[in-house]
């Protein structure tokens, strides 16, 4: 498990403590099918090249990594881009570099089971970091869901936040959403 990945494992674990909840924190290695085909939650941490598990919630995400080999970085593909947004989203920073990184947070149903899933993953190590700050700041993430048309205290809704993401020599230096879909529920 990745420094990044322990802070965020570690703030989620407080958050679920404030609130009476029972977590378990399990690496994605150590994880087999049989554990996500049961109706828990799930939080999933990493991208799809440093978590495959995040790849069974994938048909559901407008936001999907993809590994360009070209670049050798992971950019975002938008399948439903809203009006003024693009079809791809090419970070400028590699990890540890400077330049701009993009983070997801995703909140999805578990498929075929009564559980959901919260995936937070960036384009770099800095980009999921920066998404387990939004995640874990129940304040600033009530409003950025209440910007995206989401009620944090209504009606559970399925939702995908796009994070732009200044990273400066390796560290999250500042982001701001640059994109909130609303996802259709999954059918159990």
């Amino acid at each position: 498990m990745a420094l990044v990945d322990t802070m965020i494992a570690l703030n989620i674990s407080d958050l679920a403590r404030t609130a009476s909840q029972h977590m378990k924190i399990r690496t994605a290695r150590s994880l087999q099918l049989p554990d996500l085909k049961v109706d828990d939650n799930f939080i999933l941490l990493g991208s799809p090249r440093s978590n495959p598990w995040t790849k069974l919630f994938e048909d559901q995400l407008d936001f999907t990594f993809e590994f360009d080999q070209a670049a050798n970085q992971e950019i975002i593909r938008n399948k439903r881009p809203n009006k003024n947004e693009p079809a791809a989203y090419i970070p400028s920073a590699k990890g540890w570099g400077t330049g701009n990184a993009y983070g997801i947070i995703g909140f999805v149903g578990n498929p075929g089971q009564a559980g959901d899933a919260l995936l937070l993953a960036g384009s770099n190590a800095e980009a999921t970091e920066a998404a387990g700050r939004l995640a874990t700041n129940q304040t600033l993430l009530a409003s950025t869901l209440k910007n995206c048309g989401v009620d944090p205290r209504g009606v559970k809704r399925h939702f995908e936040v796009l994070l732009k993401v200044a990273t400066m020599a390796g560290s999250p230096n500042t982001f701001e959403v640059v994109a909130c879909h609303s996802l259709p529920s999954q059918q159990k």
